[in-house]
């Protein structure tokens, strides 16, 4: 049984993204948006924002729970493996 649709496929393939609302529960996303908003509130070193707009404003939270859980444990990383095949994403 596929996970996604042959649709959310398409739309995959046509705009380059896909939206599947709510595959990741809201408290996931407020705990991962508070590690954010932390880590920008304590400010950015003005040399640094060059870089960060080229790679992340939250470096720090690169590999940490509240952010790669988003992917390893809600549905979205079995849909990605639908997608590309298995382990076939890059972390």
């Amino acid at each position: 049984m596929s996970l996604l649709t042959s649709e959310q496929k398409q739309s995959l393939v046509n705009q380059g993204f896909l939206k599947v609302p709510g595959v990741i529960p809201p408290i996931m996303v407020d705990h991962a948006m508070r590690h954010i908003n932390h880590s920008i509130g304590n400010g950015m070193n003005v040399e640094d924002i060059t870089r960060y707009r080229a790679q992340s404003y939250c470096p720090e939270l690169q590999g940490e729970a509240p952010i790669v859980d988003l992917f390893n444990q809600t549905p979205v990383k079995s849909m990605v493996d639908s997608l590309l095949g298995a382990n076939n994403a890059r972390p």
